[in-house]
């Protein structure tokens, strides 16, 4: 079973798209900042990141530089925004996401590019 970090600070979201992974036999685990998220990699590598552009305390890309220095640095990453702009996601791409999420986000699209990614 493939474990996925899903990072997203509201909490309806996250709880939605956990139970969404559950269904799809995934290991999901919610958290709600990359503080918590950082604390979760140190505890076990999941096979996959998605997290949402913009948090409370910092955003995806963020959390992604931090995480590059970690075990879990060639993990896939999947950024989630309600806004992305090809400037966005050329630079997002060469700080290594490797795919893009459109928020409202259609289930049977994510997880097409889960299963693609993973």
């Amino acid at each position: 079973m493939k474990t996925i970090l899903v990072v997203d600070d509201e909490i309806i979201l996250r709880e939605y798209l956990t139970e969404l992974l559950e269904l799809e036999d995934f290991k999901p685990i919610g958290v709600s900042s990359g503080t918590e998220a950082l604390a979760e990699i140190s505890r076990q590598k999941p096979d996959m990141i998605i997290c949402d552009m913009f948090l409370r305390e910092e955003t995806g890309l963020d959390l992604l530089y931090k995480i590059s220095t970690t075990a879990a640095a060639n993990t896939p990453f999947v950024l989630m925004s309600a806004e992305i702009s090809s400037e966005l996601m050329e630079k997002s791409t060469a700080k290594g996401v490797k795919a893009f999420i459109k928020k409202p986000y259609e289930s049977d699209v994510l997880l097409n590019t889960i299963r693609n990614l993973l």
